[in-house]
């Protein structure tokens, strides 16, 4: 894609002999299954990102290995300020500090009603092309 004429990363192209893992959402809890960050949106982020981390990590992988991402959120201005000036400094693999380069991968991000769990304030739910070469 051409960034001149696309603001934001709308496609990621995968190249053949790829292995794709497909993530479920990822929630905010830690490895005994306590949730982290109950009210506080960067702390959940946080948590998710580490879950992601170590699901990845099992297959060879790493953030940088993601290929699409899909953000569901419980409160966008909560998620946007949580977010501004720190997740790309906490997380450069994953979110890039210009948009425009289309270093990163494409993705969604949603606000919905409510999460599975009540207090989950978001999800995250990631595509990773694993080279097999």
């Amino acid at each position: 894609m051409d960034p001149a004429k696309v603001f934001w990363t709308y496609g990621s192209k995968v190249a053949p002999g790829t292995t794709i893992l497909f993530l479920a959402g990822c929630v905010p809890l830690d490895a005994d299954g306590n949730l982290v960050g109950k009210g506080d949106m960067r702390a959940q982020v946080a948590q998710c990102l580490e879950n992601i981390k170590a699901v990845l990590a099992t297959e060879g992988a790493t953030l940088k290995d993601v290929v699409n991402r899909r953000i569901f959120v419980t409160d966008m201005e909560a998620y946007l300020k949580a977010m501004d000036g720190w997740a790309a400094d906490a997380y450069p693999d994953f979110w890039d500090r210009n948009p425009t380069d289309q270093s990163t991968s494409p993705g969604t991000l949603l606000e919905i009603s409510r999460l599975a769990g009540r207090d989950f304030m978001v999800e995250i739910e990631v595509f990773a092309a694993i080279d097999e070469k």
